[in-house]
Order: C-alpha cells, then sequence, then structure tokens
C-alpha cells in the first residue's frame, strides 16, 4: 500500500522552445524508459555487439573444419609430408586459427626451405614440438570460440547494467527536478516576505522609528534571498540540462509541466541472507569472473594434456592464470556481500530518516495551526503568519527529500541485487 506526502506535484518549471518554435511538453517518469534506449551509449554497445557477433559467426564458420575427425586426420597426415624426402608433389594444409591455408610443393624441399615455409606456418622446427602440438590445435578448437561466445553473453548483460545505471541516474535528475522546484517556489516566499519587511523597515526608518543600520540589516537579508533563489535556478537548469543529455533531446529543451509525486512504500524487513544470494547468482561481477575462471580451468585442462606437470612452463602458466581467475571470483564474492550488508543498512536508514522527518512536519504543522489561530484572532501580524508557513514549507521539503532518498536507495539494491549496477 503506497502512502502518498503532501501533494500531487504537478509542477510548471518553464515554457519549451525548441528548433521547430514554441511547444508546451510535458515530462512524465515513464516517459524515461523508452528515452533512455535511445541514449547514444547504449547504441555504442549495439555497434560494438554486431561487430563482435559477425566476428564470431566467422570463427565458428572456420572451426567446423577442425570439429570433422576425418578432416583432422588428413590435416596431421599431410601436415607431416613436409618433413618426408619425397619427390611427388604435396599440398599442405596449415589451420591457423581454423582456416585452411594450402601451400603447394613439387619437389624435395631441402633443410632451409623447410625451415622457412614451417617458419611462414608457425609450425614448430624441433619434432618434439610438433609432437606437442595437439594442445594448441585444441585450444584454437575450443577456446577461441568459446571465448567470444562468452563474450557476446557478457557483452550483452553489460548492456542491461549501462540502462539500469542511465535510468536509475534519470530517476534522480527527474524527481532531483521536482525537489529543485519545490526549493525555488519556497525560496521565493522568503523573497517576498523579505521584500514587504524591507518596505516596512523602509516606513519605520522616513518616520525616525529605526536606526540606518537596521535599514541595511533588512537590505542585507533580502539580498541574500535573491542571491539564494537565483542558485537554486541554476541548480534546477544544470539539473535540467543532465537530465536531457541522458535522455539524448537538445540540452536546451525546457518543460512546462514535470508530471509526479513522491511516494514511498512502507519498510518491511529485509532477508538479508536471500538478498546475497540473489546478488552472487545475479550480478554482472560475479558472471564475468566464472566465466574468466571457467575459460582458464578449460585452457589448463587442454595444457595439461600434453604438460601434464609443472616441470613445463606452459603447465606452471596455465595454472597460474586459472589461480589468479579463482582469486578475482572470491573476491568478487567478498565485495558483493560486504557492498549488499551495507546496502541493506543504508535503506535502513533512510527509512529512519522519514520517520524522523514526518515527526518534524506534524510538529510545525501544528504551530502553524497555532500560530493561524492567533492571527484569526488577531494577536499577530500577517509577517509571522508567513514565517510560519515558510517553516512547514521547509519541513515539507526535507520530507519529500528523505522519502525521495530512501526510493532511489530501495531502486539501488534491487539492482544491486540482480545484473547490476552495484549499491555503491
Amino acid at each position: 500500500m503506497k502512502k502518498t506526502i503532501f501533494i500531487a506535484l504537478i509542477l510548471a518549471l518553464f515554457v519549451c522552445i525548441n528548433v521547430f518554435g514554441d511547444e508546451q511538453k510535458i515530462l512524465k517518469v515513464d516517459d524515461l524508459s523508452k528515452a533512455i534506449d535511445n541514449n547514444i551509449s547504449l547504441k555504442k554497445y549495439d555497434v560494438g555487439y554486431s561487430k563482435l557477433s559477425i566476428t564470431y559467426d566467422n570463427l565458428n564458420e572456420t572451426m567446423k573444419a577442425l570439429v570433422d575427425e576425418d578432416v583432422q586426420r588428413n590435416f596431421l597426415k599431410e601436415l607431416d609430408y613436409i618433413f618426408q624426402p619425397d619427390d611427388k608433389p604435396r599440398t599442405v594444409y596449415y589451420m591457423h586459427l581454423g582456416r585452411g591455408i594450402p601451400v603447394y610443393m613439387n619437389h624435395t624441399l631441402d633443410k632451409y626451405e623447410k625451415e622457412a615455409i614451417m617458419a611462414t606456418l608457425h609450425i614448430p622446427i624441433r619434432l618434439e614440438d610438433r609432437q606437442k602440438s595437439q594442445s594448441t590445435m585444441e585450444i584454437t578448437k575450443r577456446l577461441q570460440p568459446e571465448t567470444l561466445l562468452s563474450k557476446l553473453n557478457l557483452m550483452n548483460k553489460n548492456r542491461q547494467v549501462v540502462w539500469n545505471t542511465l535510468y536509475l541516474t534519470a530517476k534522480q535528475l527527474y524527481y532531483g527536478l521536482i525537489l529543485s522546484n519545490e526549493g525555488i517556489s519556497l525560496q521565493q516566499q522568503t523573497v517576498d516576505v523579505n521584500k514587504t519587511q524591507l518596505d516596512f523597515g523602509q516606513q519605520k526608518f522616513e518616520q525616525g522609528v529605526i536606526s540606518q543600520n537596521d535599514l541595511e540589516q533588512l537590505k542585507l537579508l533580502y539580498e541574500q534571498a535573491i542571491l539564494r533563489l537565483n542558485s537554486k535556478i541554476r541548480s534546477k537548469d544544470s539539473l535540467a540540462m543532465s537530465l536531457n543529455k541522458l535522455l539524448s533531446v537538445p540540452l536546451d529543451t525546457k518543460y512546462n509541466t514535470i508530471e509526479g509525486e513522491i511516494t514511498y512504500t512502507p519498510y518491511q524487513e529485509l532477508n538479508l541472507e536471500d538478498l546475497i544470494s540473489k546478488a552472487l547468482e545475479n550480478r554482472y561481477e560475479m558472471l564475468s569472473a566464472k566465466e574468466s575462471a571457467r575459460l582458464k580451468t578449460l585452457k589448463f585442462d587442454i595444457i595439461k594434456k600434453d604438460y601434464p606437470d609443472d616441470s613445463y612452463d606452459k603447465y606452471r602458466s596455465a595454472l597460474r592464470e586459472k589461480q589468479q581467475e579463482e582469486l578475482k571470483l572470491d573476491k568478487a564474492t567478498i565485495d558483493i556481500k560486504a557492498e549488499i550488508t551495507k546496502a541493506v543498512e543504508t535503506v535502513e536508514q533512510n527509512y529512519r530518516k522519514i520517520q524522523k522527518a514526518e515527526i518534524s512536519y506534524n510538529s510545525t504543522k501544528l504551530k502553524y495551526d497555532a500560530t493561524k489561530q492567533r492571527y484569526d484572532n488577531g494577536l499577530i501580524t500577517q509577517d509571522v503568519l508567513n514565517l510560519s508557513q515558510i517553516q512547514v514549507n521547509a519541513s515539507n521539503i526535507s520530507l519529500l527529500g528523505a522519502i525521495n532518498t530512501y526510493n532511489i536507495s530501495c531502486d539501488k539494491l534491487k539492482c544491486a541485487t540482480g545484473i547490476g549496477p552495484s549499491f555503491n
């Protein structure tokens, strides 16, 4: 059950003027997700994904020859012919990244010709090294396509992380504009009160009731209020430009209305263990670390078929890479557990801030009601009542700000237990 605080905030910000002329624009929170889809960052991701997908498809085609056992046997058989002193013409195929490269020979090769061709085709010169080339073939055949496919899958998941990050930022800016406009309205009230006090003070000074110093103090308060108002307007304009950039619209796009209301759902106790479990299962960092560890393990298993113990450099190198990725996975697990624990604490703290803000708002509202009654009875001036109203509005803005902070933390926690981004 949602609890609505204060009013439905339908705020007039400013009239939209763009290259098409005057146009009235309304921005709704539901518009954000559609606009984010057109963000340039996501378009770049899509282009990169398409290019990598084409690379993978091409590589997959070239790998088909190595999957065929007959082709493999012929390849190994023909490869050996290059070292045979035979006058018969031979055709040798060297599979480089799965692509067949024919080498035609119509005479017996001498030692230097053999080594030149072997160097060109990246064939080990020493016989014992050639006998160890099976693992290289298997890495080409299995590991390279697996690595590319893994990159494709992770790129697709990382795109969702980027989308979530952009959407969270857009929502913060959107509701930040609503709160900013409320702050401007409050500051304008303060300016109006200070102007009234200054005008009244001018009259009293002319009557000799107050001193020049007292009048200067009133002028200073009024000028300071004007400066704060202008500062809040500039901050709102900066927020609007940042939001426009995310929404891929001209930076100077302006909206006459932003529709929305700041509400919150009463807090329900969170199950920390369940949230940590979800994060460890879904987060991009975990998926990436698991994939890296899996690929390094696959490479190590292939290498150790030809280099079975740590007396070989390739064995030690592959084992070291595998262990490093396993350590990265362990570190990612520890980091995410700590992050979610802290995130849950932050959400709970933000909810308690709402409760405190509600108490403060209700107390201020009661004081205003009492002040209003005294004003109705002719016991106080309009200025006193106006100042009391400003205090109520300020307290309400603080409450709305606390609710917004709580909502943001809930949204970030939801993402942090899904694909991402992180809560921090």
